[in-house]
């Protein structure tokens, strides 16, 4: 006469579940160990909530992004770049500018009220002068 679980399921049923369950286990832990997957962190990123376009400059270099209005860039350096920050209306008119390098923790935020902010991980940084026409 054969046990029975409580469940209805044989003591071989359990096992051979318990055999399967123990089998898929081990092969997640040995595909784990296989691919390791190690994210670069994002570039920095430029976020334009305004109702107008805006280009970025990032002085020291040659570089100089535009940035359509309500979208985002993100740049692919992995790497500091440039000595400061200009941000300009499309028709040159000077908006606001920040020093410092470009890093890869950097968000530069163009708010749709006009609030230009730039931030370094947990530091935001203060304009070099006051924002004209933002």
């Amino acid at each position: 006469m054969e046990r029975r679980a409580l469940s209805g399921v044989s003591a071989s049923g359990w096992r051979g579940r318990a055999q399967i369950v123990g089998a898929v286990l081990a092969l997640g832990a040995l595909l784990t160990g296989c691919f390791s997957y190690d994210a670069a962190p994002a570039g920095p990123r430029i976020l334009n909530d305004r109702d107008a376009a805006v280009v970025v400059q990032l002085t020291g270099t040659d570089r100089t992004i535009d940035v359509p209005a309500r979208h985002y860039r993100t740049l692919p350096d992995r790497e500091c770049v440039g000595d400061g920050v200009v941000i300009t209306a499309k028709d040159g008119t000077e908006l606001v500018a920040y020093d410092g390098a470009v890093c890869p923790s950097t968000v530069i935020r163009l708010w749709s009220d006009g609030t230009i902010v730039v931030e370094d991980g947990n530091t935001v940084r203060v304009p070099l002068k006051p924002s004209a026409g933002a």
